[in-house]
């Protein structure tokens, strides 16, 4: 008797078919980044604002955090091998800036390290964990808030889908 019942909605079952994660990415609809600053460690302000035109992976991230700190080389290489393409990182942290400052300099890493000193990003982004990353497109829209680490292989299918691998816009002069 339970078999009578469960073949029609195994039936069912069979027929459908698992959402490609990064294809409902490429077609769902996109919300405006917010725009808010945060401080380099050479004290310079930065604005998501300037970086329209290129991919941005936002990394929110502890320095006592061991996934944070753990998948640092991995960013790191990500960043190196494709910011010829437009990707820019932001590894930005709300902790005490001196505590931050002497993790950075004892790093290896080409990543740019920011400081969030007022928890603006992560009140935007609203960030509960971390590790947590915010892919924004080309046009300053978020495409993805991601939590946890990720491989880069599933950073860089949500980066493709921001259109790391599409060429950006040119303008044509006229004539």
């Amino acid at each position: 008797m339970r078999w009578c019942l469960l073949l029609p909605v195994l039936a069912v079952l069979a027929g459908c078919k698992a959402e490609d994660p990064v294809e409902t990415l490429r077609t769902a609809p996109r919300t405006k980044a917010p725009i808010f600053e945060v401080t380099g460690m050479d004290g310079e302000r930065k604005s998501l604002s300037t970086l329209k035109g290129k991919v941005v992976l936002v990394e929110f991230w502890a320095t006592w955090c061991t996934y944070c700190v753990g998948g640092m080389p991995a960013l790191d290489e990500l960043y190196r091998s494709h910011r010829d393409q437009g990707l820019e990182v932001m590894m930005i942290s709300n902790e005490d800036p001196a505590k931050v400052k002497a993790f950075v300099e004892d790093q290896p890493y080409d990543l740019p390290f920011y400081l969030d000193h007022n928890g603006e990003g992560h009140t935007f982004f609203d960030v509960v964990s971390y590790p947590s990353a915010v892919i924004i497109d080309r046009e300053g829209n978020v495409v993805a808030k991601l939590r946890g680490s990720h491989p880069n292989s599933t950073l860089l299918e949500v980066l493709d889908a921001a259109g790391l691998n599409d060429a950006p816009a040119k303008t044509v002069a006229s004539r």
